[in-house]
């Protein structure tokens, strides 16, 4: 902040006061997460479907995108399941996608499990995995 007079006279001494209109309380032992990593190899095919399901004691959650031309590689299908994840807000659930690994956080401190599954186009089950 700065305060100038308009004819350059000196200003006397100011002091000021800041008053905050409320405060943040973080509650960093409420949130709670999984982390479902995609792996570390392998090349999706066009068709398949990725899932992630979340499951609460109040309710089941599923996510998914199919493999196509304009999502094929691991981290864009990562950043798909995420996008899906945070698009669903009565779920409640944020997520955040980092290459191969796909961050799941529930702000409200619900216990919940993350399981994953890729669906083949022929219908077959092609991996699953529970996440930590």
């Amino acid at each position: 902040l700065v305060i100038a007079r308009a004819d350059n006279a000196a200003i006397a001494a100011t002091t000021f006061e800041v008053t905050p209109a409320a405060s943040i309380v973080i509650d960093a032992a409420t949130p709670t997460s999984r982390i479902v990593s995609l792996g570390a190899q392998g090349t999706p095919i066009d068709g398949e479907a990725w899932y992630v399901l979340l499951s609460t004691s109040g309710g089941d959650f599923a996510y998914g995108v199919t493999v196509d031309a304009t999502l094929d590689t691991l981290p864009e299908i990562a950043t798909a399941l995420a996008q899906a994840i945070n698009d669903n807000d009565a779920a409640g659930f944020g997520a955040v996608a980092r290459g191969l690994d796909l961050f799941i956080v529930d702000p409200a401190g619900r216990s919940f499990t993350a399981n994953f599954e890729i669906g083949r186009p022929d219908g077959t089950r092609s991996g699953s995995a529970d996440a930590p």
